[in-house]
């Protein structure tokens, strides 16, 4: 499916992920649910900015994707192995939840 219009100047928007959205006339292609490179959601500002310049996380950006700037660029991509133990050493992802009665 393509994009096509909607209501009020929007658009519906397949999403790469397999499901549709809908978007303002002027909005940007939508970011992917999780990093291509290590398969970690992505999940803030942070990882937004990453991806519009190297198409990855936050932390494979720091991990990776800096330090081989014009390798990266050229399509390199670090090893299944490599990653797998970057993921290891990444801290979890803190999650604060509050319940209101």
């Amino acid at each position: 499916m393509s994009k096509r219009p909607y209501v009020n100047n929007r658009w519906i928007k397949p999403h790469p992920a397999g499901f549709v959205i809908i978007t303002p006339d002027k909005m940007s292609e939508p970011l992917p649910l999780s990093c291509p490179v290590c398969h970690s959601m992505l999940r803030n500002k942070d990882d937004e900015i990453s991806w519009e310049s190297l198409q990855c996380c936050y932390m494979c950006k720091l991990d990776w994707a800096e330090s081989r700037k014009s390798e990266w660029l050229k399509g390199w991509r670090p090893t299944n192995e490599d990653i797998f133990l970057k993921l290891n050493n990444r801290p979890p992802i803190q999650l604060n939840l509050s319940v209101d009665n």
